[in-house]
């Protein structure tokens, strides 16, 4: 009990220290860099001196392979008797070693020179302006830099030769390194194995990551994490505890260590990350540190079970092996890679994982943003499908190839430029002294013609052998042109290297993280922002909204009044002392004389409208002066407009009640209404909301809010979510995802419709449609089109997808680009579009193509009750619900002529499902559409819906309204999925569904035992309810 208070405590302590760090992740993150990248310096300090003393000990750091260069060499025979030249293969040099043998050497100068400008070499026998040739009779090494201090300084260049060498150089360190350990062929190929397996690892890592979620970075950063452990361990190690593991021990010891660590505790702790934050969505209740620390406390045990395991073992190998001090020191080195492992997982990983989620936050306010801008703001649309037109003529200039190809093509310009700037000279001779090195060598004429002529020659016999030919170039102009990059960059180190310039560095440094903190946090505050302010500036705040009191207006004129005297004259207006302290009104310009309805329309066209009082504009309204439904924008506050919108209903109604409470206005937010969800709006309407459940759907638990005013349904609901919970919960499966819009077009004659079915039906047809339909949206995306002819009237039906929005708008927009490109691009310029909805869509009405094809989301529900769950629960059995079923919801429908209604109230459920959640409440006419199914399985109930056609979505419409959007959250479906595009809309779908076969279970069992008129009187007419009315004024 003690050690598992214990654990609980640890546990605690790091999920904080890991909230902590989730709250403050740049300065983490940076300080987290900052020590280990002064660890890594200090460990790089000391153990490249070690290896400088290997090097100096083992290698001769400019090896001279001979035999190398004498195979890249052409070689020749010349017969002093004979006076002719034979040239030779390497392997024939050997027939000919009695032979005197010579070696010729080319020099070559790249730069600009003279005969004053070239070194002075011995052995010459013929010079040029930018060549010297050699002829020794010994072979050696050019030499690395040509020239004295009084002359230029030449360096030699890039060649094969030199690139040979370097690979000598690491062949041969790498067998001193063997031979002085002592290394058999068995301890290489486990040493070898051993980092076949580290990058085995890391590969298993990345893939692990990528089916998390993240497909590089927290990948990468897990690597990192690992490194910066190693480096303060091994800190730790040289400089505090002065024990010191030598390089060659650590180069055979640390790709053990990697496998054993691995990285399975990062890849766990991401996945709880990842799937939580997928789970919440934009909840606005739990913030990101709180998801660290819930991740923490999940997978906290296991980290202190391995970290502490692994360091158990380590330290009785320590104890056993204490008299092998290399073999203690990598133990030791083990240790504090566990600790620092696990303490930056709990601070620099958290801090990444954070910043990860609040990019991911942010990137989802913007889909939000763009979702909102393709499906609310049907004023830009025909603008928008206009646009989309002009683009579609030059689709290859605006497709993702041209932009590649413009892209590739500025980096190559940039290169270009850089090369031409900076590294012209360098680059270019690099390269040809690359390429020059690979040409074979050729006998020169020099030799053939200067035979005679005093050419240091015996007269005998002998071999000559042509080197590749050597590039130097100049170091005075390899400074000023080829190595400006390297010269930038040691003037910059030794900048830094200063205190004052350094500090001044450091500040700059200070600075910039600071503005990145700032940009976080101001990158919180927008993901945080409402969607209505992602539409519009709202500009009345919540507090003006609470202090404004009801309208109290005595009024001196009344409607049949007011139109007897149209006439100009003089009326008398009494307000009150709410209408005078309006926000929108200067005190000062309000005047408390009588005002004729020609001032207020004259104050109106001089742009004064909104320094008149409430009742002046209402009169306006009610004289139609000033149109009802251009208060928002003429006032530029929408509170206010709904105030005097009310009052003039209320005198051209002639209904005092709007000037009560009875019908509210107060304390809303009227942006999110303004230009998406109503209007001439004059308040709004609340219904009792309920929630029923809790209801297990996929092994989930969820608590669904129900809006409505009918008595017992929403306990109805719930008995039945407690009968299927006891069985293990509902079961859901989706087979169809697609909105549809059916629009009706007319051609001249049958043959022309019957043209046009027949090419939408082909492939061609549904590949340009799809084209044309997906380059509107983002989001909508076009799944097949189907046809039906009814004369020369042809009607088209598109289903799409519109990921987590209903889509009506989207789609609407896609299919008037697809029809208009029909005309324009397809060839049926002779189409006439009747309608762009024909009834073929279907939407909110009752139709048989839905009930059969589907729209929207087609799910399907089922679950198992147990026999004695019937009985307790339901106070019922199932053979009876099965009866019942069978009576009323197939044959009783089925003799109603009933199409899409076999159940008892789907649309009763489903419809107070729609208004809690902001859906479209008329689309209960199709997604209403379930069959209900009840059978008795070995004593139990199986019952099942069958629902094809639900409408719903998670962002647009109804759901931005502040109630309806928190009752998403509610559920977890708020707003866009943005890893899966979708499926919150279809996590919805099946929420409804199950709901409405909780809700057809206990109403069935109700009718079943008679119960239904007994429990609405009971629930429904208590006689001690008083309803009190509000006062009139």
């Amino acid at each position: 009990m003690t050690s598992r208070t214990s654990c609980n405590r640890v546990v605690t302590v790091m999920a904080n220290l890991a909230r902590l760090s989730a709250r403050h992740p740049i300065e983490v993150v940076m300080m987290s860099l900052l020590l280990s990248s002064m660890a890594y310096l200090s460990m790089i300090h000391y153990y490249f001196k070690e290896w400088e003393v290997i090097f100096k000990n083992t290698i001769n750091p400019i090896d001279f392979n001979q035999t190398e260069l004498l195979k890249d060499s052409s070689h020749y025979y010349h017969s002093n008797g004979l006076n002719e030249w034979k040239e030779l293969n390497y392997s024939e040099l050997g027939n000919y070693s009695n032979l005197e043998h010579y070696y010729m050497y080319t020099y070559t100068f790249q730069d600009q020179t003279t005969f004053a400008t070239t070194p002075k070499l011995s052995n010459v026998i013929y010079e040029t302006n930018s060549s010297t040739c050699i002829l020794t009779d010994s072979l050696y090494k050019p030499q690395e830099y040509l020239g004295n201090k009084d002359e230029l300084i030449w360096e030699m260049g890039v060649t094969k030769n030199y690139l040979q060498q370097l690979k000598n150089h690491i062949l041969t360190f790498s067998h001193n390194v063997t031979i002085q350990n002592n290394l058999e062929q068995t301890d290489i190929t486990l040493l070898l194995v051993s980092y076949i397996m580290v990058c085995g690892t890391i590969l298993d890592l990345f893939q692990q990551m990528r089916k998390k979620g993240s497909r590089f970075w927290l990948s990468l950063t897990t690597l990192i994490n690992s490194a910066c452990a190693f480096f303060l361990a091994s800190f730790t190690m040289l400089y505090v505890l002065k024990r010191p593991t030598t390089t060659l021990v650590l180069f055979e010891t640390l790709p053990f260590f990697f496998v054993v660590v691995g990285f399975r505790d990062k890849i766990k702790f991401s996945d709880y990350v990842i799937k939580r934050y997928g789970t919440l969505n934009i909840s606005r209740k739990i913030t990101v540190d709180k998801i660290i620390y819930d991740a923490f406390v999940d997978v906290a045990s296991h980290l202190i079970k391995f970290y502490l395991g692994l360091s158990t073992l380590a330290i009785f190998a320590i104890v056993s092996f204490r008299y092998s001090t290399q073999m203690v020191n990598c133990l030791m080195l083990l240790v504090f890679i566990l600790f620092y492992d696990l303490l930056l997982t709990i601070t620099f990983y958290s801090s990444i994982l954070c910043l990860k989620l609040e990019i991911k936050i942010i990137n989802r306010s913007t889909i939000i943003r763009q979702t909102l801008e393709e499906e609310c703001n049907v004023t830009i649309e025909s603008d928008a499908v206009d646009e989309k037109i002009g683009l579609q003529k030059l689709s290859f200039f605006k497709s993702n190839a041209m932009i590649r190809i413009g892209k590739l093509s500025i980096i190559l310009l940039l290169v270009g430029i850089n090369i031409y700037n900076i590294n012209l000279k360098w680059t270019f001779n690099t390269i040809k002294s690359i390429f020059l090195s690979f040409r074979p060598t050729v006998l020169p004429d020099i030799l053939l013609v200067n035979n005679s002529n005093g050419l240091p020659l015996p007269n005998k016999d002998v071999i000559i052998s042509v080197l590749p030919t050597f590039y130097y170039q100049s170091l005075q102009e390899y400074k000023n042109s080829g190595n400006i990059t390297i010269l930038i960059l040691k003037t910059l180190g030794f900048a830094i290297s200063d205190k004052f310039i350094g500090k001044v560095i450091f500040i700059i440094c200070v600075i910039s993280i600071s503005t990145n903190v700032y940009l976080l946090r101001v990158a919180k505050i927008h993901s945080d922002a409402t969607i209505s302010q992602l539409i519009r500036n709202r500009k009345v705040t919540q507090t003006e909204v609470i202090k404004r009191e009801p309208i109290s207006i005595t009024r001196s004129l009344h409607s049949a009044d007011f139109t007897k005297n149209l006439s100009p004259k003089t009326f008398s207006l009494t307000a009150s002392d709410d209408e005078n302290s309006s926000s929108s009104c200067d005190s000062s310009s309000l005047s408390p004389v009588e005002r004729t309805l020609d001032n207020c329309v004259k104050m109106m066209k001089e742009g004064k409208l909104k320094d008149l009082r409430n009742t002046e504009i209402a009169n306006m309204v009610i004289a139609k002066k000033l149109p009802l439904y251009s208060l928002e924008k003429r006032l530029e506050d929408r509170y206010r407009a709904v105030k005097v919108r009310r009052e003039a209903i209320s005198v051209l109604a002639k209904s005092p009640s709007l000037n009560t409470l009875d019908v509210p206005y107060q304390n809303y937010d009227y942006d999110r209404v303004f230009g998406s969800c109503c209007e001439n709006v004059i308040g709004y309407m609340p219904l009792p909301l309920g929630i029923m459940g809790p209801l297990i759907i996929d092994g989930k638990s969820y608590h669904i809010p129900m809006a409505t005013t009918e008595g017992c349904l929403v306990a109805s609901a719930t008995r039945g979510c407690k009968a299927i919970n006891a069985g293990g919960g509902a079961s859901t499966i989706l087979t169809r995802d697609g909105m549809t819009r059916g629009p009706c077009v007319r051609f001249p004659s049958l043959i022309r419709s019957g043209a046009c079915k027949l090419w939408l039906d082909s492939p061609e047809g549904q590949e340009k449609i799809k084209r044309a339909f997906d380059s509107t949206s983002r989001f909508a995306r076009l799944q097949h089109v189907k046809t039906a002819l009814a004369g020369d009237l042809l009607f088209i039906r598109f289903m799409t997808t519109t990921g987590d929005a209903m889509g009506m708008n989207m789609v609407s927009k896609g299919v008037e680009h697809s029809l208009s490109m029909m005309v324009e691009e397809y060839g049926f310029e002779d189409m006439e579009v009747i309608s762009l909805s024909g009834n073929y869509c279907t939407d909110k009405k009752p139709a048989a193509i839905n009930w059969i094809e589907g729209r929207g989301k087609s799910v399907y529900a089922e679950a198992i009750i147990p026999g004695e769950v019937v009985s307790k629960v339901l106070k019922c059995n199932p053979a009876k619900l099965e009866e019942l079923n069978i009576c009323k919801n197939l044959i009783g429908s089925a003799m109603a002529g009933s199409v899409g209604g076999f159940n008892a109230h789907a649309a009763n459920t489903l419809t107070a499902i729609f208004l809690a959640l902001g859906q479209d409440p008329a689309q209960n006419a199709e997604s209403s559409n379930c069959l209900t199914l009840m059978n008795e399985v070995d004593g139990n109930l199986k019952i099942s819906v069958s629902m094809p056609s639900i409408e719903v979505g998670t962002i647009g419409g109804g759901t931005i309204l502040g109630p309806q959007s928190a009752m998403l959250d509610v559920l977890g479906v708020r707003g866009p999925n943005q890893e899966t595009p979708g499926e919150n809309a279809r996590l919805l779908a099946k929420i409804v569904a199950c709901s409405v076969m909780a809700a057809e279970l206990s109403l069935c069992a109700a009718l079943a035992t008679g119960q239904l008129v007994k429990s609405h009187m009971i629930h429904n007419r208590k006689s001690d309810v008083v309803v009190k009315s509000a006062p009139h004024n």
